[in-house]
């Protein structure tokens, strides 16, 4: 075999088994469980993606509630208060940095809107924890930020 073969072989071989890696999966279900469990203590009331539009008006402006394949949001049953779990698998990977813009621009909005009548659950906002990991967005506003992050990469598999 010629050197030329052998090298190409050697970069396939290479190519196969770093590039077609498997994207992390997660259970949705049971990372909501845990994290209410773990972090959150409030009621919280889920929300449908039908609702989207309602809650999160600028994510689904920008990109379409069919751009998701999973969309998991809970919201502190008492609105006063900030505490949150939204769990987004973005369809193509494509359009996740528009997601992450768009989500990113919503929890500013939404501390704005908090920083004059609840000045503390508006820095809660602004402290979430956020992880992005392949397609996956997950936020999660809390009084413990970094344990919501720990949970949430733990969780994936």
């Amino acid at each position: 075999m010629s050197k030329a073969k052998i090298a190409f072989l050697f970069l396939l071989t290479f190519v196969f088994m770093f590039g077609c890696q498997q994207e992390a999966t997660l259970d949705p279900d049971s990372l909501v469980k845990q994290l209410l469990t773990e972090v959150i203590s409030e009621e919280m009331l889920e929300i449908s993606r039908d609702r989207l539009r309602i809650f999160y008006p600028g994510l689904v402006t920008a990109v379409s509630p069919e751009a998701f394949n999973v969309t998991k949001v809970f919201l502190c049953a008492e609105a006063v208060l900030a505490d949150e779990i939204a769990i987004f698998q973005v369809r193509e990977a494509r359009s996740v940095n528009q997601a992450k813009a768009a989500i990113t621009a919503h929890y500013q909005e939404r501390a704005g809107v908090y920083a004059d009548y609840a000045p503390h659950e508006a820095e809660r906002i602004r402290k979430r924890a956020f992880v992005e990991q392949g397609r996956w967005l997950i936020t999660v506003i809390c009084d413990d930020p970094a344990r919501a992050s720990e949970i949430i990469k733990a969780a994936f598999k």
